[in-house]
């Protein structure tokens, strides 16, 4: 498992099942320095303001919480898990480790080692904890003993030019090497053992003995680059630099032979992580948000993550929720796997920041994106290359917006400074259609998705949305007929009070919403035109404190705030909305009321976070915003005041300001158990599913505000607990599933004998199966009782697969039966052409193998995806040994032939 920090919280990726989680930490601003203790139960992780946590990694509780009120260097458990210490400027401060048994505090200071002239930049322990080593950036390492000793107090090893970097002891031994940041190796042998150093004898001496210097392995030419991280392990002997030019070398000590070398990185390599075998790399570079692990002995990357390098834009998910598609400044689009967090793969074809991204509802391998480049790029996922390009001829455009039909046929897209929408065939790429009627920007579009007729809304800043009706200009731009673009014929024109920036419809296509700059979120039924409804979200979005560098009060800046995007759930009951703000609102459709806000962040490294407002900073000595930098500025900040004013870009024009908090685009996830939101910290995934559980950190559901209840005072987990101590095993899983706990569920589960899981299985409601099980045991198939998990799910799949499959096709049949073609307020005045196709429609329906796409048993059609994987890995490990031993059986057997 690998920990790497993200902002202000800690992201887990499991390379073994491909999956990733967030720990969270809740740290007030960005991390800076992590350690985890051998047994692999504590978590120290530090800030980059010297708040320090102490943090159970068994339960996710904070054990403790200490505040040093300034940065600090590094952090590093000892190896027999007894003790940690924290570089703390230019001395080490060695704490004691938290124990099982209660304590007032697990900050309990050992003892504090000073000689040092300059900051520590890491630490280094000997195999048995006795005494630990110290880099500095004073040219010097400084080696100290844990506990008094005559032998050896303090000693310095000199002989470098620049900071050392790092400094380590062998396995077992006292000899160490120390890294300069020149890149050159300092290797120094001890005159005593390590397990005789506490004896009565001679002081411990180190004696210089060899100095080498990093060259490439082609050839003996000095690498110029300097030395930015590194990292060594002790059972193998092996050493990983990092440098700034993003290589990577592998070297076998003490001989400082070349064993690998890669550049996975483009820019400086800030951190090197080797596993307790060392057998994998981790490195990571922070300009670019680059992580990577890497295999030295094959020489292959098992896992390589980069992030966009500037603002992310937009987003969207795939229709079959499994990937992520993601687009930003830096000009690409990126594909990530939602489950474990990796980037598949990403698209650099676009010259210029990616404003779109839309998959077709009924292609999850295809999708398109527009830039201002004035390019729309089809991707294909098969291949993953660009099948198709789509422009606009004898015009220079800046496409600003996007949206797909159904199958994916057409793909409309608005320019930004023509006010202008073009739609165009995906399959022939030429330009169909010309939308023109707004005055100003169009700022959002979509189809409608459930209707007959090729219908599209557009949003403006003129204050309007148009719906538009495009299937008679479709019909003769694809018969060729006339030499001019044919123009869209506007349906009906919608008038709001202020500017519009952001539109989508129900998932039926009766209800459009619209988000207007007065942070309304107004409710328009398609087919009348008419307002159906209004949401005052001006109070939702939250207060804000002013920055050095604003001229207005903390209540017109909030008042200056906006929404950005909004998006159904998947059965039209709520909406959720997020733009310039810290939170992410969710609201009742029906009662036009606010159920929930989730916070997407607690940093207050970014602008916007913190509500209350602090005068403190706009003391003469603190704030610096005049001057033009920052009071959180780096120590590579240039004195150039080049390009006043830039707040984006790299580096901000080579000025500092914190980024602004905000949700950029918002996507609820096709099986309606998640949304994910495109931050000012990267993508956030909020999940209801207890899928996300791994085994250390139980995941808790983020919509309790609207799940449902039934319930009852007696339903504990005691309550539980007894009626399995009595064998009344069904009454145990009814109460578990409906408190939908894991842990409990697991413990009734796994106590029940194995002659009764049938008859269970078969009494099990179907809600449960739907929403609880299905999920649990996709989970379970990964743990060590396969046997008992792989009968619970045949036996389920037995009994409820019919009724599953009914409640699928009930429930689609129930969401069609509120097609465009019926009218809420009768029926009878349908035409009899529109019957039939509701007859052709409900016979279709009624087919073998339908699966419905959007309803409210989205969740569960998501689940019996992940149960099928499950099933599938599990046959796979299951079946790869007895393959294996079968072979070798029948290898032996032949040899014993032979030998006859």
């Amino acid at each position: 498992m690998l920990i790497s920090p993200v902002g202000n919280q800690l992201t887990a990726f499991d390379l073994q099942r491909d999956e990733s989680w967030i720990i969270h930490m809740n740290s007030d601003f960005d991390l800076r320095h992590n350690a985890v203790s051998p047994c692999g139960n504590i978590l120290v992780s530090i800030n980059e303001f010297g708040q320090t946590k102490v943090i159970s990694l068994v339960t996710g509780v904070p054990l403790s919480v200490h505040n040093f009120r300034h940065a600090l260097n590094y952090v590093c458990f000892s190896p027999n898990g007894q003790f940690f210490a924290i570089a703390n400027g230019n001395y080490v401060q060695v704490f004691r480790a938290p124990k099982l048994k209660r304590q007032f505090s697990a900050f309990e200071l050992y003892h504090v080692y000073i000689g040092a002239s300059a900051d520590v930049t890491k630490i280094d322990w000997t195999s048995d904890g006795e005494a630990f080593i110290a880099s500095s950036k004073d040219c010097s390492a400084k080696i100290y003993s844990l506990k008094r000793c005559d032998r050896l107090k303090i000693f310095t090893l000199t002989g470098h030019n620049s900071a050392v970097m790092g400094a380590y002891f062998f396995e077992n031994s006292l000899d160490n090497f120390c890294i300069s940041e020149d890149g050159k190796v300092s290797l120094f042998r001890a005159n005593a053992y390590l397990p005789d150093l506490h004896n009565v004898g001679d002081k411990v001496d180190f004696r210089f003995q060899q100095k080498w210097h990093y060259t490439l392995s082609d050839s003996e030419q000095k690498i110029g680059s300097k030395v930015s991280a590194s990292d060594f392990s002790k059972p193998l002997n092996i050493l990983v630099t990092g440098f700034e030019d993003g290589l990577v070398l592998v070297h076998m000590m003490p001989h400082f032979q070349v064993l690998s070398e890669c550049q996975l990185m483009v820019n400086l390599v800030n951190c090197i992580s080797l596993s307790k075998s060392g057998e994998l790399v981790g490195m990571a570079s922070e300009e670019l948000g680059q992580l990577a692990v890497w295999e030295w002995r094959t020489e292959s990357a098992l896992l390589k993550i980069e992030s966009h390098a500037n603002d992310m834009s937009v987003l969207s998910y795939s229709p079959d929720g499994l990937h992520l598609a993601t687009g930003g400044a830096d000009f690409r689009v990126k594909i990530w796997r939602v489950t474990g967090g990796k980037c598949l793969v990403s698209f650099a074809e676009h010259q210029a920041p990616v404003t779109g991204l839309c998959f077709p509802a009924s292609k999850a391998k295809v999708f398109v994106s527009c830039s201002l480049d004035g390019t729309v790029r089809a991707f294909d996922l098969h291949r993953y290359r660009n099948f198709r390009t789509l422009t606009v001829p004898s015009r220079q455009v800046q496409l600003c917006c996007l949206a797909t039909d159904r199958e994916g046929d057409l793909v409309c897209a608005a320019a930004q400074d023509s006010f202008e929408a073009f739609l165009w065939s995906l399959q022939t790429g030429h330009l169909l259609v010309l939308l023109s009627g707004h005055t100003s920007q169009i700022s959002s579009m979509q189809f409608n998705l459930a209707g007959q007729a090729i219908e599209i809304a557009t949003a403006s800043w003129d204050g309007t949305v148009r719906l538009w009706e495009v299937g008679a200009c479709y019909s003769v731009a694809a018969a060729g007929e006339g030499d001019s673009l044919p123009l869209a014929q506007v349906k009906e024109v919608l008038p709001c009070d202020s500017d519009v920036l952001a539109l989508c419809y129900r998932s039926d296509g009766r209800q459009l919403a619209v988000c207007v700059l007065t942070r309304q979120i107004l409710f328009f039924n398609v087919a009348t035109g008419d307002q159906t409804g209004a949401i005052d979200a001006r109070h939702d979005l939250g207060a804000i404190s002013r920055e050095a560098d604003d001229l207005v009060t903390s209540n017109k800046l909030s008042q200056l705030k906006k929404i950005l995007s909004i998006c159904y759930s998947i059965d039209g009951e709520h909406l959720i909305a997020g733009g310039e703000s810290k939170y992410v609102c969710l609201y009742s459709v029906k009662h036009e009321t606010l159920i929930k806000r989730f916070q997407i962040t607690c940093n207050l490294s970014l602008a916007g976070v913190q509500e209350i407002h602090d005068r403190r900073l706009f003391l003469a000595d603190l704030a610096k915003g005049k001057h033009g930098t920052d009071i959180y500025d780096s120590e590579d900040s240039r004195a150039t005041l080049a390009l006043p004013g830039v707040k984006s870009g790299d580096k901000f024009g080579r000025r500092w300001y914190r980024p602004e908090v905000k949700v950029s685009c918002i996507d609820f996830a096709p099986t309606g158990d998640a949304f994910a939101c495109a931050t000012t910290e990267g993508v956030l995934v909020f999940s209801s599913s207890t899928a996300q559980t791994h085994g250390m950190l139980r995941a808790t559901s983020f919509f309790d505000a609207i799940s449902g209840g039934g319930l009852g005072v007696q339903d504990t987990p005691t309550t539980a607990r007894l009626n399995m101590q009595k064998g009344n095993y069904s009454h145990a899983l009814d109460i578990a599933l409906r408190l939908r706990i894991f842990d409990l569920i697991q413990e009734v589960i796994e106590s029940v004998p194995f002659e009764q899981i049938d008859y269970l299985a078969r009494n099990i409601s179907l809600p449960h199966v739907a929403h609880c099980m299905l999920d649990f045991l996709a989970i379970q198939l990964s743990s060590r009782h396969v046997t008992l998990y792989s009968k619970w799910s045949e036996c389920i799949l037995r009994w409820h697969a019919a009724s599953l499959r009914q409640g699928l096709a009930i429930s689609f049949l129930n969401a069609a039966e509120k097609r465009p073609w019926q009218s809420d307020e009768q029926v009878e005045g349908a035409g009899e052409e529109k019957r039939q196709k509701e007859e052709a429609f409900r016979e279709r329906m009624r087919a073998p193998g339908r699966l419905v796409q959007r309803s409210e048993w989205a969740q569960c059609q998501a689940s019996l995806v992940r149960l099928e994987a499950a099933l599938q890995q599990t046959k796979t490990r299951v079946l790869e040994p007895v393959e294996r031993t079968d072979a070798t059986m029948h290898f032996l057997r032949k040899a014993a032939q032979l030998s006859k």
